[in-house]
């Protein structure tokens, strides 16, 4: 009995340690099972953390001298050259008392102004179409013809309207007349200028001015700056010798022909008279 019992003991003994073994197994690989869960967890959110702090990368430009063309200021903007200097003097609104007078002549020059009390506001460069300059006036001075196609060149005076009554006394049989003029900025103006009468016109064309006339014309255009080849051909113009005195051809005008035959017939009609006595 005590054998059998011992046996059985043993054997009981045996399979409790079986199970207990097996319950160590189960249980350890539980833990390992866990561990390994955890640790994977871990990992993933670890992982999931780092995407979402790391920022994506950003696109960095290739390091370059001059800024991307998209990005570039516009060239300025360069005006092409041109043969006329620009206009100093910027037009003044109109005022009352003053007016725009148009010179092509001897006014065209400081010293002539001077010594005629005229001092203008405004001088612009300018010229006038269809209007060429000729010295048909009697004693051979400068005035506008008409001609299709032809410029003359000159100078736009902004003067009072005393200046201007001045400028008419001294300017003996002209008559005061209101043309188109264009600046060299290409504004137009009304202005006045004085034109020659028809009886006061010489008989002979293509008359030469005088030596000093001339002097004055061409120094006033260089002073007001006008047009390189206009000036050009100022100087290149025909001219009488300085000191020359002027032939009756300068004289001959309409009126003077008037003139003379009513002299001639007052004569006539006096020594009649004067027979019959």
């Amino acid at each position: 009995m005590s054998c059998i019992s011992t046996s059985c003991r043993g054997s009981a003994r045996r399979s409790s340690l079986s199970v207990l073994d097996a319950s160590c197994d189960s249980f350890a690989n539980r833990n390992i099972i866990c561990h390994s869960t955890s640790t994977a967890s871990v990992q993933l959110a670890t992982t999931q953390q780092a995407a979402v702090s790391v920022p994506p990368a950003t696109r960095v430009l290739p390091a370059t001298s001059q800024p991307p063309a998209s990005i570039q200021p516009p060239a300025a903007s360069v005006p092409p050259p041109t043969s006329q200097p620009p206009a100093t003097n910027v037009p003044p609104p109109a005022s009352p008392g003053y007016l725009w007078y148009f010179t092509f002549g001897a006014n065209l020059n400081k010293a002539v102004l001077k010594r005629r009390m005229i001092s203008p506001k405004v001088t612009l460069p300018a010229l006038v179409r269809d209007r060429q300059l000729e010295f048909c006036h009697s004693g051979g001075y400068a005035t506008l013809e008409p001609v299709s196609g032809a410029v003359t060149h000159g100078a736009l005076l902004y003067i009072t309207t005393d200046e201007m009554t001045r400028l008419v006394q001294s300017e003996s049989w002209y008559e005061v007349q209101n043309l188109e003029v264009q600046s060299y900025c290409g504004q137009m103006y009304t202005a006045k200028v004085f034109i020659t009468r028809e009886w006061q016109k010489v008989q002979q064309r293509g008359l030469p001015p005088t030596y000093k006339y001339y002097c004055k014309i061409v120094d006033g255009a260089e002073e007001v700056g006008l047009d390189a080849k206009y000036r050009a051909e100022l100087k290149a113009m025909d001219h009488l010798p300085a000191g020359a005195s002027l032939g009756p051809e300068y004289f001959d005008t309409l009126n003077s022909r008037v003139v003379k035959v009513v002299f001639s017939v007052l004569i006539t009609a006096a020594l009649a008279l004067s027979l019959e006595r």
